[in-house]
């Protein structure tokens, strides 16, 4: 059964890249915010870009979801008749949700003894109408199905479309999770797909236990990607930390009504997260108790932030990470010295070159991209394409119910300021955008939650 769910992640990964892997952009309209790997060498790149892509979901991710999904399934063995047969995982609309929950069922499936039922979509169906009859014929149980099935749908947001049609998936699914107590139901989600879906229908009613990831902390981002750091040996460019602490000292200390009337549009609550943020940026990150060396606390203060600032996203923070890497060409590279940040080996097949280039790749303070100028209408294409994950751009107009030639203008714009991805023919909201756009959405009321 592991086979069945290794299969549909490599199947994602090889068929849907700009769906799973963490670092596909725009090819077409890069924008200042992708301006991310551009100084550094080639070698140096493609090695970043190989380290990140092959990074696993975080184990503490894999653990929550494996975790609820053995006490769950324990309580449903014991009282199938009696308890709710579900687990829903819910997770940051712009994270691969689906990459996340393949990965823990291939490490689980292996210790358990359950038929494994998987949807192996990889993106809706085009037309909106037949959602519910290729959900009908993936998922119908058969009577020669063992009683310890478990189908898995690794991305709900692939199951509906915000039209009259398109929701007749979920109607469907409704009845499933609570029609048939033989088989058991995991269902992965954005977070926020699932809140308009309990909106309009209510459908955590009709759903067992309802999980959200945990956001993850500095500690634990530093965790997950010190073996890149060590393998590139990255040093941590102190004087550029230095500068930007010092411009957070001055604008915290600045008149609240002076600094953010030209920053933000009025907004509450983002005015309370600015000065908060810079608040904490100038106590965590004080430049007078900065060391010099890499060492191994100013690396715990830059995860910190890194953890803020991507409110705990393993996706957005891979994005800032690597955004704030650079070469620096002015660092004299010293082949026979190994900072003390990093304990790398140099490995067999690595080059002299490769080996004196590593050790100019420094890293600064990450930071978000400034939130462009959104149009209203704008707003309404953002939200939809957080609601479904990702769209093309017919599904994007039918969920709005306008006409495409209007939708596209529209979405052309939003590519070029980079709040807007786009590859072959998908389109997903930038993740360096979302913290906060969702902020900018939920002060127009839309169903959002900032605290996700």
């Amino acid at each position: 059964m592991a086979n069945l769910v290794e299969q549909l992640r490599n199947w994602l990964l090889k068929k849907r890249p700009f769906r799973m892997k963490r670092l596909a952009k725009d090819p077409v309209k890069p924008s200042k915010v992708n301006e991310t790997l551009t100084e550094l060498p080639p070698e140096i790149e493609q090695k970043l870009k190989t380290l990140v892509h092959e990074l696993p979901s975080h184990p503490d991710s894999k653990s929550a979801v494996l975790e609820a999904l053995s006490d769950a399934i324990a309580h449903w063995q014991e009282h199938p008749s009696a308890t709710n047969n579900s687990l829903i995982v819910i997770a940051s609309p712009v994270s691969a949700v689906a990459r996340i929950l393949t990965e823990s069922l291939t490490d689980w499936a292996d210790e358990n003894k359950l038929t494994l039922v998987p949807l192996n979509w990889v993106e809706r169906p085009v037309d909106s109408q037949e959602i519910k009859s290729k959900l009908r014929e993936k998922l119908a149980v058969d009577d020669a199905e063992p009683s310890t099935s478990v189908a898995v749908i690794p991305n709900l947001s692939w199951c509906f479309l915000r039209t009259a049609e398109g929701l007749d998936g979920i109607d469907y699914l409704r009845d499933e999770l609570l029609g048939d107590r033989r088989r058991f139901w995991i269902i992965g989600s954005g977070q926020v797909g699932f809140r308009y879906l309990n909106s309009v229908l209510k459908l955590q009613a009709h759903c067992g236990e309802v999980i959200t990831l945990p956001k993850l902390s500095g500690q634990q981002m530093q965790d997950w990607l010190m073996p890149v750091i060590e393998t590139l040996n990255i040093q941590l460019d102190e004087d550029s930390i230095r500068e930007r602490l010092q411009e957070l000292k001055e604008a915290s200390s600045e008149s609240p009504t002076k600094t953010t009337v030209a920053l933000i549009d009025g907004t509450v609550v983002f005015l309370r997260s600015l000065f908060r943020s810079v608040k904490q940026d100038t106590l965590s990150l004080n430049p007078e108790t900065a060391k010099d060396d890499g060492s191994d606390s100013s690396w715990q203060e830059y995860f910190r932030r890194l953890a803020r600032l991507s409110d705990g996203v393993g996706t957005i923070a891979l994005q800032l990470f690597v955004k704030s890497i650079y070469y620096d060409k002015e660092r004299k590279a010293d082949k026979t010295t190994e900072p003390s940040n990093a304990a790398h080996k140099p490995e067999a097949n690595d080059s002299d070159q490769e080996v004196a280039l590593r050790h100019n790749v420094v890293c600064k303070l990450p930071r978000l991209p400034a939130l462009p100028e959104i149009e209203q209408n704008e707003l309404y294409i953002l939200y939809s394409l957080l609601v479904h994950g990702d769209l093309t751009l017919s599904a994007l107009a039918d969920s709005l119910g306008e006409e495409t030639p209007w939708v596209n203008n529209s979405v052309q714009i939003l590519r070029s300021s980079g709040l807007i991805e786009q590859r072959d023919h998908i389109l997903k909201v930038n993740p360096l955008h979302y913290p906060q756009l969702k902020r900018k959405l939920a002060s127009n009321n839309f169903v959002i939650n900032i605290q996700d």
